[in-house]
């Protein structure tokens, strides 16, 4: 107890930037409380309960305000620094070309549409390149996955959509004029909720009565970014895809429910920072730095091993997910409603106004990056 004491005061002695003045009372009551216990203790004479539980309420409390504060500090700290660059490009007059310019610059001799196809058949063939480069033979016995190989009785069911959820789901969403290949944009959704909500929630019902995704929902948009390398060469360009915004909001419907099947299993584990509400990679950062720092204090070394997956969402294998997902025991129907939206999909490329032919799309799972 008296270990854990020396902590917290070190915080009012060293005050660190996130202790707070009623932090500071809070720590001096309780020291006149651990002040009160030891002058009895030390009397062998009986320490009033009453005393105990306030100062044992009153630590745990500083506690949990003391980690509460700093883990706002830090992110605050983190998010200056993101914002820091921005002001630097801003006042040096810096401007960050657009796509389309990039683009259009780098491959003057071609036509759009010309370019717009090499770049489509480039990202379709990126996934079979990586596949061809890394072949191995898969050796069964290796298997060491946690996955059940039978399925989990995990009693569960794809509930109907509402007017009232797509409303909370439209207000939530995050602005930007970014548009699928139907040229719709989220404000127009967003001028009349209560109609948009209406027609979101038909189709919505009629996709889990069905299991069919609408074919025209299935089209993602490639945009190119240049990574590296002769810039007039299409394999030197990674893709970010954009989706229907009607495809977006009726798949964050279906995300908040498979969210909380996962959630209510405990299937995803709590050090998982990516797409989770309320965690990001400034949690992730935070949450890394302490550990450090709670290492570094017990006088331990410290080791890290950081790994970067090769096109991680492009390469998922979507009948094993949707297999995985079964076995972990999510309804049937959910699993076919999932697997019509995998399935069947297409790509093209948009440089500046002009689409690519569409190609099929085998593998990985598109994730929207607008």
């Amino acid at each position: 107890m008296e270990k854990i004491d020396s902590k917290l005061n070190s915080h009012v002695n060293g005050r660190e930037e996130w202790v707070t003045p009623q932090n500071i009372s809070d720590i001096h009551l309780k020291n006149k409380l651990w002040k009160k216990i030891r002058a009895k203790t030390r009397l062998n004479k009986e320490v009033d309960l009453e005393i105990v539980t306030s100062y044992r309420k009153l630590k745990n409390k500083i506690r949990i305000d003391l980690e509460h504060n700093k883990q706002n500090f830090l992110k605050n700290k983190i998010e200056e620094n993101k914002n820091m660059w921005d002001m630097v490009n801003k006042i040096s007059g810096k401007r960050t070309r657009s796509l389309d310019e990039v683009v259009k610059t780098n491959f003057k001799n071609k036509s759009l549409s010309e370019i717009g196809n090499k770049f489509n058949f480039s990202f379709m063939e990126q996934v079979d390149r990586l596949k061809l480069k890394y072949k191995r033979k898969s050796n069964p016995n290796s298997y060491t996955s946690t996955i059940p190989r039978q399925k989990i009785d995990r009693p569960n069911q794809v509930k109907e959509a509402s007017a009232e959820e797509f409303i909370t789901i439209l207000k939530e969403a995050r602005n930007n004029d970014s548009t699928g290949m139907d040229g719709f944009a989220l404000k127009h959704f967003k001028q009349s909720p209560e109609n948009s909500a209406q027609m979101l929630k038909k189709l919505t019902n009629c996709i889990i009565k069905t299991h069919v995704w609408p074919m025209k929902l299935k089209i993602g948009v490639y945009r190119p970014i240049y990574k590296k390398g002769v810039k007039n060469n299409v394999e030197n360009y990674r893709p970010i895809v954009i989706l229907s915004v009607i495809n977006k909001l009726i798949e964050k419907f279906f995300a908040m429910q498979l969210q909380h099947f996962l959630h209510k299993w405990n299937i995803v584990i709590n050090d998982q920072f990516g797409f989770q509400t309320g965690k990001g990679t400034t949690e992730a950062l935070i949450s890394i730095n302490e550990k450090i720092s709670r290492a570094l204090n017990e006088g331990k070394h410290i080791g890290a091993i950081f790994i970067d997956l090769q096109k991680a969402f492009d390469t998922v294998n979507r009948p094993k997910l949707i297999s995985k997902l079964f076995n972990l025991g999510l309804n049937e129907s959910f699993c076919k409603i999932l697997s019509s939206y995998l399935e069947d999909r297409h790509t093209s490329v948009k440089i500046d106004h002009e689409f690519s032919d569409t190609l099929p799309s085998y593998n990985g799972v598109h994730k929207d990056q607008s």
